[in-house]
């Protein structure tokens, strides 16, 4: 399926041995694939927002229901934590697509206060 903001920029590795949601007997791979497509179905129902839910609500509905790394608490903050401190960008493009904004909005801010103070 199409994503709603164009190509993927990051991803974050999972281990699916951190999953500790799912019936007692089913494998590794068992339980992830029951337990994503569960999510997946729950957020199939919904209307995907810019704001509230989002994808990121849909990922974290996901986590939730696979009880990564022992954690059923997940939020918009803790995705936030992950992918900006876990996160691998998806080559160079994925690179210059995620942080050129904020390299521009920072060099204009530098820009703006050496002019002011020099």
């Amino acid at each position: 399926g199409r994503m709603m903001l164009g190509k993927a920029t990051r991803y974050l590795p999972l281990d699916p041995n951190k999953v500790l949601g799912g019936k007692e007997g089913e494998n590794v791979a068992e339980r992830w694939d029951r337990l994503i497509g569960q999510g997946c179905d729950d957020y199939r129902k919904r209307i995907h927002c810019l704001i509230y839910p989002n994808c990121n609500h849909h990922v974290a509905h996901c986590l939730n229901r696979l009880k990564y790394n022992g954690w059923e608490h997940y939020e918009m903050f803790q995705l936030w934590w992950m992918i900006c401190f876990r996160a691998k960008f998806c080559g160079m493009r994925g690179f210059l697509v995620s942080m050129l904004p904020f390299f521009i909005v920072v060099a204009i801010i530098l820009a703006v206060l050496l002019a002011r103070y020099l």
